[in-house]
């Protein structure tokens, strides 16, 4: 059985094969917190490839959102031999009803998604996430070159077939989301359409290629086109009145609570969510990772007005929380500054590409970032509502924007073959 559920010293799971009618799983061990796996063990596997599945992370993000998400880490062996690791997030997904996204109003359409719940004035839904609630790409699981591909995603879907077990307990499990797959891994990961799941176009990653030429902001200003120039300009105009400031960990424990409250304006605008980010986390990880992780704080008159984090390594810049005054922003430009920051620091870090994550697909693509189409795969733990799902999945689409072309058309001809290659990284170089 599982060790870390039914606090047994085996340190392997052979039940794992009696819940899968497929490809025979692999064994694994499932626990309930990082501080139970052996940081040594889980960082071998991970091996520096994504910084958000490295043990340190999790560690940082366990401990800073115990209160609203519970945790699973799960490491998968053959005999003696360590294959992969998993992370799992049992949380809520909340919104509002998807009428909007609902390509197709008829009469069966809009059946199945009252069926589903989808059309209550407020959804809320105790799921179990393969991934993670708070980054944007494939920070589901990492396999060794050692797994066979299509029995790692057989034991992913073990490991929550027995989990939805274990955590529907206190209240019924509704669904399941494994995310986030960029379109470089759906051969690999169509696997999970043979478990039942059904993939799911979401709203695209927002990446943008960094010219390796550029040395400071202003050679990324020359390659704009004079609209985008322009639109650039006015924004340092506008925001000419904030101060930026680099934030340690005393910074911000000191500024907590309005932390809180800027983190907590830009949530309420989200459509959806699988989970809100505690922004205690902050201090954690700006404590593990003092060099590579950064919160930068913008004030007005000495007051924080706005603040955005982002995390460095592997040639990469990921943009991850932001918090703004909405009532401030337009007047100040608060969040195009942050966008425009966000290309400064990726210049001066000397990074190939910045990772802008989702959402504000627009203005992103206006400051120069390229969509990267993304799939994510769900299940319904009712067979019957499941059905209705895959139906129902036809029908939703993102939301429409128009992607902007910034640059110079001599720019996208000098950087067209890293334009074609973008992708969002499973594993990092």
């Amino acid at each position: 059985m599982v060790s870390s559920l039914l606090q047994d010293s085996s340190p392997r799971c052979p039940v794992a094969r009696l819940l899968h009618h497929g490809e025979r799983p692999y064994d694994f061990d499932l626990h309930f917190s990082i501080d139970a796996v052996n940081v040594t063990l889980w960082n071998s596997i991970v091996h520096g490839r994504n910084p958000f599945l490295s043990w340190e992370f999790l560690k940082a993000q366990e401990e800073g959102n115990r209160d609203n998400i519970r945790h699973w880490y799960a490491v998968l062996w053959d005999d003696r031999t360590p294959l992969g690791v998993a992370l799992f997030q049992v949380t809520r997904f909340q919104g509002k009803p998807i009428t909007e996204l609902l390509t197709d109003k008829g009469a069966m359409t809009q059946f199945m998604a009252k069926r589903l719940g989808f059309l209550h004035e407020r959804i809320s839904r105790k799921i179990i996430l393969c991934g993670n609630a708070f980054t944007t790409g494939q920070d589901a699981y990492l396999f060794t070159k050692a797994c066979d591909p299509g029995r790692g995603i057989a034991t992913v879907c073990a490991i929550i077939q027995h989990l939805e077990k274990h955590e529907g307990r206190d209240e019924p499990v509704a669904g399941v989301v494994v995310k986030d797959f960029p379109h470089t891994t759906w051969p690999e990961s169509s696997r999970f359409l043979l478990e039942e799941y059904t993939a799911l176009d979401t709203e695209p990653a927002m990446v943008m290629v960094l010219d390796e030429s550029w040395t400071s902001i202003d050679d990324y200003r020359k390659s704009l086109v004079s609209k985008f120039r322009v639109k650039a300009k006015r924004a340092g105009t506008k925001s000419v009145s904030l101060i930026m400031i680099s934030m340690t960990a005393e910074m911000i424990e000191d500024q907590i609570q309005r932390l809180h409250v800027l983190h907590a304006q830009v949530m309420d605008r989200c459509q959806y969510q699988t989970g809100s980010l505690d922004v205690r986390s902050l201090k954690l990880f700006k404590q593990a990772f003092p060099e590579q992780y950064r919160v930068d704080g913008y004030f007005l008159n000495d007051n924080l007005v706005g603040f955005k984090t982002s995390f460095w390594g592997n040639d990469t810049l990921w943009a991850l929380n932001v918090g703004v005054d909405y009532t401030l922003n337009q007047e100040h430009a608060i969040y195009e500054r942050m966008l425009y920051d966000f290309v400064a620091i990726g210049i001066e870090r000397r990074t190939l590409s910045i990772h802008f994550g989702r959402t504000a697909s627009e203005i992103k693509s206006s400051v120069g970032a390229s969509p990267v189409p993304i799939k994510c795969y769900i299940r319904h733990t009712n067979p019957l509502l499941n059905l209705a799902i895959k139906g129902l999945a036809r029908r939703i689409s993102p939301p429409a924007f128009s992607v902007r072309t910034p640059f110079q058309k001599n720019w996208y001809s000098l950087n067209s073959r890293r334009l074609t290659a973008i992708q969002f990284p499973q594993e990092c170089p």
